[in-house]
């Protein structure tokens, strides 16, 4: 009995201990940064965006930068992670700028879960996708590298500027 009555008070403190430490630690509120270089540290990135099944990816993509430096192990990363992310229900919806290379990936990939909107005019080297309550930046084009914010009001704040931008583009069509 004694032994029960310990587990359960051991329970209740493990149970409120976060919310101690957090009034502690100053810090606690603070965004988690995390930086990742090179192929297998943006495997990590995008493997992590699939760790909610049944979700939403918002992204602005330029598919002309998107792993064009990489061997062809970045490309089948690529295509693994679509069909991991389909088979998870995890709803991709991309704003992508209009060019030559992404008209062409577009026509080749199934739309499955994924809805996209097209943007013209903008140079965008790098990628930016807000899923969960985390933003990630990554740069798959000539070196890469990408950084994990996580962070509630950070990601509201991208995810409010995507969504007004989602709001007022044009469905991407290929040409």
């Amino acid at each position: 009995n004694r032994e029960r009555e310990l587990a359960q008070q051991k329970q209740r403190l493990e149970q409120v201990l976060p919310e101690l430490e957090s009034l502690r630690n100053p810090l606690a509120a603070q965004p988690r940064v995390r930086f990742y270089q090179g192929f297998e540290g943006l495997k990590e990135i995008y493997d992590d965006m699939l760790r909610v099944p049944e979700s939403e990816i918002l992204a602005l993509v330029d598919l002309q930068y998107a792993w064009t430096d990489s061997r062809e192990e970045g490309h089948e990363f690529v295509r693994s992670f679509i069909r991991r992310r389909e088979d998870r229900n995890i709803v991709w919806r991309g704003i992508c700028v209009a060019s030559e290379e992404s008209d062409r990936q577009v026509r080749a990939r199934p739309a499955k879960l994924r809805q996209m909107k097209m943007i013209q005019g903008v140079n965008c080297p790098a990628e930016v996708a807000v899923y969960s309550n985390k933003v990630a930046f990554t740069s798959t084009h000539s070196e890469l590298v990408g950084v994990l914010i996580e962070n509630e009001p950070i990601a509201k704040t991208i995810t409010a500027v995507l969504e007004k931008l989602w709001s007022i583009l044009p469905d991407y069509n290929p040409e």
